[in-house]
């Protein structure tokens, strides 16, 4: 079945690709510049909004009406959120040693320093990129199955791109904590890679999903209420966070609060233009 084929390898370059490439800039980088990382999110969240609100919501309610958009919508929604809340437990029991509630990538920067750790410094950090790789795992799941079921209304590259910008950030908050705890690069990658394939068994069961005309409305609204979610509520606060450094000058804070601003907005653009054309 080709257009299944398709589907996977869709969710394989978005999802295990996307990852291994944060996870390569990961090990590359020491440092890495938390700003640039914000700014990907705030356009890959802008480009996901628009897909959402322009393209799979509309379909929905044109396919199966209002019952079926609200549904789907709030089913992507819950399923999100219940997977928030099983990862924010999982990192919270794994950072409960290190005393800090933030993702490494937020971290003091002294924490990446090999002259400031100390084996059990390694440790914490070992335990911290592990369960960011648990979280992002299963976060993986629901946003394969936005892919599979937006292949149906002729969006699956397009998805495809924008999650692909995802999970880069996701790839470096992997990596980052790892190679501050003295994994070697390989295994970094690899598991970078890892965390971004349960991607290919959520864009197979959308796919099945939007195969049904009567399940078909429900999928869509479904993927829509998935990256709505994901893009206000982690996205979004993030990127904003990234965007910032603690010692930072108000008027420099406010003009990179206006540039993630201004990114959001030219991700809703592009994705607009994008979607006008394949149309």
């Amino acid at each position: 079945m080709p257009s299944l084929i398709t589907v996977i390898l869709i969710a394989f370059v978005a999802g295990a690709i996307g990852s291994g490439i944060g996870g390569v800039l990961g090990v590359i980088i020491k440092k890495p510049k938390k700003f640039y990382i914000a700014c990907i999110m705030a356009l890959a969240a802008g480009a996901m909004i628009a897909i959402s609100l322009f393209e799979l919501l509309p379909e929905a309610y044109e396919d199966g009406g209002l019952w079926a958009a609200l549904v789907g919508l709030v089913l992507g929604v819950g399923i999100v959120l219940l997977f928030d809340i099983i990862t924010h437990y999982v990192k919270k029991r794994k950072q409960a040693a290190t005393k800090n509630d933030v993702i490494p990538l937020l971290q003091d920067s002294s924490l990446l320093d090999e002259k400031k750790k100390e084996p059990n410094e390694k440790r914490k950090l070992f335990k911290i990129g592990i369960a960011i790789f648990v979280a992002m795992m299963l976060h993986s799941l629901p946003e394969g199955i936005a892919i599979g079921a937006g292949y149906h209304a002729e969006l699956g590259i397009l998805l495809g791109i924008i999650m692909l910008l995802h999970y880069i950030p996701e790839g470096l908050a992997i990596a980052v904590p790892l190679k501050a705890s003295g994994m070697s690069n390989i295994k970094i990658i690899l598991l970078t890679i890892a965390s971004g394939l349960p991607a290919l068994l959520g864009a197979i069961l959308g796919y099945y999903l939007g195969m049904n005309e009567t399940l078909v409305a429900y999928a869509l609204s479904f993927a829509a209420g998935v990256m709505i979610f994901v893009a206000f509520s982690q996205m979004i606060p993030l990127a904003f966070k990234y965007g910032q450094e603690a010692d930072e000058e108000t008027a420099r804070a406010i003009k990179k609060n206006h540039v993630l601003t201004l990114l959001i907005i030219l991700g809703v653009v592009i994705t607009i233009v994008f979607t006008s054309l394949l149309h």
